[in-house]
């Protein structure tokens, strides 16, 4: 497989359950993925934003997880544990 190949297979299967999830944020979200406070659905959500953003997936097609992602992002939490913040990142 050439490295083209990977990265359109990753991107394959991001957009699938990105196709699926984005359904659900718009309609159970409040702010957050299922609601009005974060659970564990956001803390497995924004690493996979970070993983589609890094395969070029193109986030304007999923407009509630973008801002689902982004207020997660807003918290010093998340901020701390973002891979640009760990000590090995690039």
């Amino acid at each position: 497989m050439s490295e083209q190949q990977v990265l359109e297979w990753i991107a394959r299967w991001i957009t699938a359950g990105f196709n699926a999830l984005e359904q659900q944020i718009a309609r159970h979200g409040q702010g957050f993925a299922f609601g009005d406070r974060m659970t564990l659905a956001d803390c497995c959500l924004v690493p996979q934003v970070y993983s589609a953003e890094r395969f070029g997936v193109l986030m304007i097609d999923y407009p509630a997880i973008r801002a689902c992602a982004d207020r997660c992002l807003e918290t010093d939490a998340f901020r701390r544990a973002h891979p640009d913040q760990q000590p090995d990142a690039d």
